[in-house]
């Protein structure tokens, strides 16, 4: 518990904000790339991310006060295709079966809940380039653990066919200063290939700064601010601001 990896505490880093609520949080990391940590507006650890690039998988933390947190292993992990095109964003438990006592049917090996997926592409905009995202969100409550038979954030390998579905803002070109820009309303302060901004489905092209529902933007080195509102949670935002981590 003091490591801050008990299992059956992870649920309210997928919960959506209130409708009207917007979290304004900060991203810090590592001069490799391969570390981050998600802080709050109060700059308190919430999530490390740690990149495990041979095997493909970033394994998402739970921080908390006391040591460095290691012992249960990660709560969510973030798993991406050999071109870094597709990923996939998975809780690594069932938190009801986590209650259960041990000789009830339960969860076995590494049970796994599937949050969002994330597909992304380098597209061209004017002169410039901006990779393209679409961001797939399983509904909560929508599905149901196949060993206790009860709600279970989502599972299965597949987001259902009613999630909701988000896409990258797509930058304009500025002639002016020969390269693409997004208004990110004085939150991010540095160009960074990394930027960028996701609205609702099929509203990429027209969308305003007032339309969007998270972003992702430098505001000094290994900075970066990460804003989002519902239908997002923290990990889920979190994990499509960590799918950036090898844009060039």
């Amino acid at each position: 518990m003091e490591q801050g990896l008990a299992q059956q505490l992870t649920s309210h880093f997928t919960k959506a904000p209130s409708t009207d609520e917007k979290r304004e949080l900060t991203i810090g990391s590592s001069d490799d790339g391969l570390e981050h940590v998600l802080l709050s507006e109060e700059e308190k650890p919430l999530l490390i991310a740690r990149t495990n690039v041979k095997d493909r998988r970033i394994d998402i933390l739970a921080a908390g006060d006391g040591a460095t947190p290691c012992a249960l292993g990660p709560a969510f992990q973030l798993t991406y295709s050999a071109d870094q095109s597709s990923w996939r964003l998975c809780s690594t438990h069932c938190e009801t079966c986590s209650f259960r006592p041990p000789t009830a049917k339960s969860c076995t090996g590494q049970h796994q809940c599937t949050l969002m997926t994330l597909h992304q592409e380098k597209c061209q905009i004017g002169q410039g380039n901006a990779m393209c995202i679409k961001v797939e969100l399983s509904q909560e409550g929508d599905a149901l653990c196949d060993a206790c038979r009860r709600r279970c954030c989502c599972s299965g390998s597949q987001v259902s066919s009613d999630c909701i579905t988000l896409a990258s803002r797509k930058p304009k070109w500025s002639r002016r200063l020969r390269s693409l820009t997004l208004d990110f309303g004085g939150r991010c302060s540095e160009a960074c290939i990394r930027n960028f901004q996701l609205v609702s489905g099929g509203r990429e092209d027209s969308a305003s700064v007032n339309d969007v529902l998270m972003q992702y933007g430098k505001m000094a080195d290994n900075t970066y601010c990460l804003d989002f509102k519902a239908p997002l949670g923290i990990v889920q935002a979190f994990a499509a601001a960590l799918t950036a981590t090898f844009w060039d």
